[in-house]
């Protein structure tokens, strides 16, 4: 099957603005996430149709790199494209534009195809894998490198799962991790700086009234302008690790609502 890439426009409302008065990154991952089951659906991939089979999309890694975040009440354009299969991986991609063409934001997702009864990932099915492109072009390079582990200096926050965390696949959504390690972040390094990338590797499924520990600690003391950190989100019940994740955070210099994260 040959395909082209999807686009969609959604506005930012005041509900997903932060204290600046522009959009939280999140909200761009929401409408990132909205377009993809709207292109997947088109598609014939959607989760509707891999439900069918005992199957569901779960994202597996989400790498986010914001250049500029639109204020409440403009429009911004989502687009998103298959690249393909990479192992048991799918990938893909995605760029959001203001309504002038400039890009504010880049991001690569990988998911797995999992088996609703064993809760176990499965092969990419051949009519998914069978998707190609046009134009095979990614949205940013992409590396996929290995995330390091927290070590015993971190800093804890715990919290509870809510039931407003959960989607219908019935697990807490990627989203909510990420507003989560966001949060965890000290209060001076989002006041002061700007998140300019985050990574993702979302490694075990977690469910309504899990009470989760959401650790962070910086990964190397950087300088003046940037400072990186790893962050571990773990269930207290049974300490596995749910999220691994490294976020860059890098010196506001002035440029009005680029990149802000708080």
């Amino acid at each position: 099957m040959s395909v082209v890439p999807y686009t969609e426009w959604f506005t930012i409302y005041t509900f997903q603005e932060d204290d600046n008065g522009v959009a939280r990154v999140q909200a761009l991952c929401d409408y990132m996430q909205e377009a993809a089951g709207n292109h997947a659906a088109r598609l014939g991939v959607s989760i509707d149709r891999l439900s069918e089979d005992g199957l569901a999309w779960v994202l597996a890694r989400l790498r986010v790199t914001p250049i500029f975040l639109p204020s409440v009440h403009e429009r911004i354009q989502v687009e998103t494209w298959p690249v393909g299969v990479e192992g048991v991986q799918f990938r893909r991609d995605f760029i959001v534009r203001r309504e002038d063409g400039s890009i504010i934001a880049r991001a690569v997702s990988h998911w797995v195809v999992v088996s609703l009864a064993a809760r176990k990932v499965c092969r990419i099915p051949a009519f998914i894998a069978e998707i190609a492109l046009d134009n095979t072009a990614t949205a940013m390079q992409d590396a996929k490198s290995k995330l390091p582990e927290v070590g015993p200096e971190f800093e804890a926050h715990a919290l509870q799962a809510r039931l407003a965390d959960v989607d219908r696949n019935r697990h807490v959504n990627n989203v909510r991790y990420m507003e989560w390690i966001i949060e965890s972040v000290p209060e001076d390094v989002r006041s002061d700086m700007l998140l300019a990338d985050m990574e993702l590797l979302f490694r075990v499924e977690s469910f309504w009234k899990d009470r989760i520990s959401v650790r962070t600690m910086p990964e190397e003391e950087g300088d003046s302008f940037s400072l990186v950190f790893i962050h571990s989100l773990v269930r207290e019940e049974d300490g596995r690790e749910l999220v691994r994740a490294r976020s860059l955070w890098s010196a506001d210099v002035g440029t009005g609502n680029r990149c802000v994260a708080t």
